[in-house]
């Protein structure tokens, strides 16, 4: 977010200064009776609207870094040290097919889980690996069986129906009669479980599509950029030489602007996706 917030000042600034350059243009082309005094004001109004996002982004920026400093029990003011800017900071280039899904046994709510199904039966911590489902992790679809006897394959991915994936997951009880379930509080425990672990994989693919589609989303936005840049090119070759009003340079800016902003967004979504992912795992993973 505070490098989110970085890149969004440096954009704010690049076009303070072009709205700057083309107030002073507008200007002296009205004094010298080239164009309308409407021009010189629309140029004008465009250079405070803009003027005014940059305080509102230095304020988000303080408050952004006010926060990191109470996280790193530091005292509020102490300038925060950056690391790469948002365009350089690594992206693995795919998640690698094949993770295992006893990756997700290190998350911190599974562990937990497994812990309170042992406490309600202290016989029961052999069987709790027999619970959990065994499926490879394949990063450009989702998830993959890697027994489908006894897991689910991939086209049961849509998560439509909690029981319909329960019950291929935990093998429609099998694996529970491994487990002695003599009173309510240990069938309670073992329901708790069964839903963490759910749950847990339907973090990981949620967070596997948002990181897959986020790539496709920046190229889009990056493409988008360029192409307003173009435009805004042209429109301002057309104004100096008469061909067109100021106007069509103020769409073009703001478009530009906008542009920007949204790429800025997405590319900082693509890093809260990859993340999301690390923390659906329970950590990261070794690439072989």
């Amino acid at each position: 977010s505070l490098r989110q917030l970085d890149r969004m000042k440096e954009i704010i600034d690049t076009n303070i200064a072009t709205r700057r350059e083309y107030t002073r243009l507008a200007k002296t082309l009205f004094e010298g009776g080239k164009n309308s005094e409407l021009d010189y004001r629309q140029a004008e109004a465009e250079l405070r609207r803009v003027e005014a996002q940059e305080p509102q982004i230095r304020t988000a920026i303080a408050q952004a870094e006010n926060a990191m400093n109470v996280l790193l029990n530091r005292v509020i003011g102490t300038p925060v040290r950056r690391g790469n800017l948002l365009s350089e900071q690594s992206l693995p280039p795919e998640v690698p097919s094949g993770l295992p899904s006893q990756l997700l046994e290190r998350r911190p709510d599974i562990v937990m889980a497994e812990q309170e199904l042992i406490a309600a039966n202290a016989e029961i911590g052999v069987a709790t690996a027999q619970l959990f489902p065994r499926v490879a992790i394949a990063g450009e679809v989702g998830l993959q069986s890697l027994n489908a006897n006894n897991v689910f394959d991939v086209n049961s991915l849509a998560w439509q129906a909690g029981a319909n994936l329960a019950q291929p997951i935990f093998n429609a009880g099998k694996n529970f009669a491994r487990v002695d379930v003599a009173d309510a509080h240990t069938m309670e425990m073992v329901a708790a479980y069964q839903t963490t672990v759910i749950n847990s994989f339907r973090d990981v693919n949620d967070a596997l599509v948002a990181l897959n589609n986020s790539r496709a989303i920046v190229r889009a936005q990056a493409a988008s950029v360029e192409a307003t840049r173009e435009v805004l090119r042209l429109s301002e070759l057309r104004y100096r030489y008469g061909a067109a009003p100021y106007l069509q340079v103020l769409d073009a800016q703001r478009s530009l602007l906008t542009a920007q902003e949204s790429e800025t967004a997405a590319r900082a979504d693509q890093y809260r996706s990859l993340i999301f992912l690390y923390r659906a795992l329970g950590g990261g993973w070794v690439v072989q």
